[in-house]
């Protein structure tokens, strides 16, 4: 992808700026035992001030510069990771927004946040020092080479230290990750949900759900930071140990005439540096693990969603919508049934297409295919003849209006949202898709009108508000394909007709209109109807042809029906013995007539229908299988026949 291959370049680059500005930092930090053994071995001796004078300039100069080098190396770590976030910070909210990646894409800008905030904090000045600790060891052994091999010796052990530290903290750090990944998600779901948990009085219930999963997490957690705290707590406890050995060896040494005392406090001092960067990786392991965890997985997000590929500018569509066989798997992928099992229908421009199924038959799903927000698994979308990937999705975007099951509007203005997020909103082009949407009035009764401020998710208005508001959105800049998944779902009557009216405007002008619904009422407008049952289609014809099949599967159940009532039909059934005696007597019949005797009307069994819907476009009226009727005892066969 080329904005990683960028954001590496950039890091290359300033990871070297880093090491020149740590080297210089790491010789500067040879000034205080250079200047401790230059006092103890120099100016003590000679009594001589100025050396005194001389030494503490030069070395005063030198922190000085220590300094101001540190703060531009901090500086320039801090800069690093906002530029690293410039950088993928779009792709890394555009992978949020896809649902073909996964929960990897859902996290990615969390983990760009994490990469971003270790590269500024010190935990990876650590990782930078590190390399230089060989030089500080390898000074000691001009100053005595059994000061060298102990120190050489306790860098060989904090380095084992390290590696134990990663060995017993890295399945306990990603168990952690996990569980905090998870407990997240949670929450997002109740903050999105807290309506219902507030009105259902399950907000203790979602609470303790969260709980549950963060205290996982938080025993995840506890694992890692236990490990990793004891093993801190030897390191530093051994390497402070080691520098006073270093003191007690140097001062034998000075007893032996090998060494002078000033080279003891230099030599404990330079030690000390020498093992900090192995005592300070071990302390920020758990950082540092996470940051690397958290990189891997943007980075294969990144890789898996592929390079931005620059597509040929074709002209607006016309509206003509073919779908070849398309083929979304579920999550357990090939061991689940398929959402979408390789539905293929065409569309012409200027149709209007209702796609009715019962819950769960991938209605949503198909929507998502035909704007191009899904992929499918296999099978093709075509956009006047063009594969839906081939197009490039902000000028095909224009060109269509789409509203979701789930209207949820963005945090700014009416008309920004209307205008589909753009900065400084066209307000003739706002206006003509609120009159299209038949909600101009709607909105001019909101507190500033178009100019009305919304939170997050359309905060302060209703659901029937979003709607409408979501539907002028669909409408905004004439597209030319509109798919609309339950436009009326939270609408009244008044919605009902403007929603209605508003589809015929569309339908006169051409535009190629989907619909999906579980209401008949969005059926008038259109001219076909495509049925999907468990992701499969197993009807696609004209209105009035499903509205026939619907009249024969009527038909079907009420023959099913009688037929269950009365299994024999060769017997007259209890009821009609009943009705005929009953009749006899002069006593109504079912039907209402008197019994008359012979001339009276045939009595007909009475059959339990199964209610049926009043409207002929209700998908729902589907036979179902009729348990076989008993069959009788030979001797009840009997008993009747004599």
């Amino acid at each position: 992808m080329e904005k990683l291959t960028q954001a590496r370049q950039v890091f290359k680059r300033v990871l070297v700026a880093l090491a020149v500005f740590s080297l210089v930092v790491n010789l500067l930090m040879l000034t205080m035992p250079l200047y401790m053994l230059q006092i103890y071995d120099r100016v003590l001796t000679s009594q001589n001030m100025d050396t005194l004078v001389f030494l503490s300039i030069i070395s005063a100069a030198a922190l000085v510069v220590l300094g101001a080098l540190e703060a531009i190396r901090g500086l320039l770590a801090s800069r690093a990771g906002a530029k690293l976030e410039t950088i993928l910070g779009a792709d890394a909210l555009r992978l949020g927004l896809r649902r073909d990646i996964g929960p990897k894409g859902a996290q990615a800008i969390r983990n760009l946040s994490t990469v971003r905030a270790f590269i500024s904090s010190r935990g990876v000045f650590a990782l930078i020092d590190f390399p230089f600790s060989p030089i500080f060891i390898a000074i000691l052994y001009f100053i005595h080479p059994i000061l060298f091999w102990m120190t050489a010796g306790g860098a060989v052990l904090l380095f084992i230290l390290a590696l134990l530290n990663q060995w017993i903290t890295s399945k306990a750090s990603e168990l952690a990750s996990a569980r905090q990944s998870s407990a997240f998600a949670v929450s997002q779901s109740l903050s999105a949900n807290a309506e219902a948990l507030q009105a259902m009085g399950m907000e203790r219930n979602g609470i303790d759900l969260w709980g549950g999963q963060n205290a996982e997490a938080l025993k995840a957690l506890d694992v890692v930071d236990g490990r990793n705290a004891i093993l801190t707590g030897i390191s530093r406890t051994f390497r402070m140990g080691l520098q006073i050995a270093i003191l007690g060896v140097g001062a034998l040494l000075v007893l032996r005439g090998e060494m002078t005392a000033g080279m003891i406090f230099a030599a404990s001092i330079i030690s000390g540096r020498g093992l900090q960067p192995i005592d300070q990786v071990i302390g920020g392991w758990k950082q540092t693990v996470m940051a690397w965890r958290a990189w891997t997985s943007l980075r294969s997000a990144l890789v898996e969603a592929g390079p931005d590929i620059k597509r040929t500018s074709l002209p607006a569509p016309k509206g003509n919508i073919t779908v070849d066989g398309a083929l979304v798997l579920g999550p357990g992928g090939p061991s689940d049934p398929p959402i979408i099992n390789r539905v293929s229908f065409a569309v012409a421009a200027g149709d209007s297409v209702g796609v009715v199924g019962p819950s769960g038959s991938g209605k949503s799903t198909l929507a998502r295919l035909l704007v191009g927000a899904q992929k499918p698994t296999t099978g093709t979308v075509r956009i006047d003849g063009t594969d839906i990937g081939n197009w490039d999705p902000i000028e095909l975007g224009q060109h269509i209006g789409y509203l979701g099951q789930t209207v949820d509007l963005l945090p700014g203005t009416i008309a920004q949202n209307i205008a589909r997020l753009t900065e400084f909103p066209d307000d003739a082009k706002v206006l003509e898709a609120a009159e299209k949407a038949h909600v101009h009035e709607l909105i001019q009764k909101l507190p500033n009108g178009y100019d009305t401020h919304v939170g997050p998710g359309g905060t302060g208005l209703s659901g029937g508000q979003k709607q409408r508001i979501g539907l002028a959105r669909a409408f905004y800049g004439n597209p030319q394909i509109m798919v609309l998944d339950e436009p009326n779902a939270n609408l009244d009557e008044d919605g009902e007709a403007a929603l209605h009216r508003a589809l015929m405007l569309a339908k006169q002008a051409g535009v190629t209109i989907i619909v999906i619904t579980q209401r008949a009422q969005a059926l008038a407008v259109v001219d076909k109807v495509l049925r999907l049952h468990q992701g499969s289609k197993d009807f696609y014809g004209t209105r009035d042809e499903f509205a026939q099949a619907l009249q024969k599967i009527r038909e079907a159940r009420e023959q099913q029906a009688a037929a269950r009532a009365n299994p024999n039909p060769a017997e007259p059934s209890k009821t009609a013995d009943s009705d005929g005696k009953r009749a006899a007597n002069g006593h109504a019949t079912p039907n209402g007539s008197q019994g008359s005797g012979p001339q009276s009307r045939p009595i007909r069994p009475v059959v339990k229908r199964i209610a049926p819907q009043d409207n002929p476009y209700d998908y729902r009226n589907h036979p179902k299988p009729e348990p076989k009727p008993k069959k009788k005892d030979k001797d009840e066969n009997k008993g009747t026949e004599q």
